[in-house]
């Protein structure tokens, strides 16, 4: 793995100062006026870039998932109405990109799917963050790989045989710009 990364006009290495991401994820509530506010409390935050996720319900979970049983009896609530509420219209990314480059703050997302990827390109989205629970997804990792962008992949949910299987179908596409987390899943 390389000691340098690039990206969006920035290079980072071990003598940048630290390199602030604010978490967006989906905490918009579908709501695109939430995520616009969030842009801006991340900003008035001093974040370097802003992170959404970018699923789908139907490709993320099963319409069969079945709800948990929660303490004390009872169920808790069904999973796939709930990601479909919360999902963010692939649509959004290009209002989203373009607010974020207004203002001077990076957008990025976390794609779950290829079709994100693609919407993602579509934008220009300049480095990828990958859930852990995507990392045993070669056709997802080695798609972004061969974008040729910097990949942040998160590894709290993998085994080091995992990582390892990782990192080698990223690096046979022909990127070496990985960035490795352990967060903990």
């Amino acid at each position: 793995m390389q000691k340098k990364l690039s990206f969006a006009g920035r290079t980072l290495d071990e003598n940048s100062p630290c390199f602030v991401i604010s978490e967006i994820g989906a905490n918009h509530n579908n709501k695109i006026e939430n995520a616009y506010e969030l842009i801006d409390i991340s900003i008035a935050a001093k974040a370097d870039a802003v992170k959404f996720q970018s699923y789908k319900a139907e490709t993320l979970y099963s319409r069969f998932v079945p709800r948990r049983k929660l303490e004390g009896g009872g169920l808790g609530p069904e999973i796939y109405p709930l990601i479909q509420k919360i999902a963010m219209p692939y649509e959004w990314h290009k209002p989203l990109k373009e607010y974020c480059d207004h203002k001077g703050i990076l957008f990025l997302s976390t794609p779950f799917d290829e079709e994100a990827v693609d919407s993602l390109e579509a934008v220009d989205c300049p480095l990828y963050k990958v859930a852990s629970s995507e990392i045993g997804d070669p056709l997802l990792l080695k798609k972004i790989a061969r974008t040729g962008k910097p990949m942040i992949v998160s590894t709290g949910k993998a085994t080091m045989e995992e990582v390892a299987q990782t990192v080698k179908w990223i690096r046979e596409e022909g990127n070496d710009q990985i960035v490795l987390l352990h967060c903990t899943a």
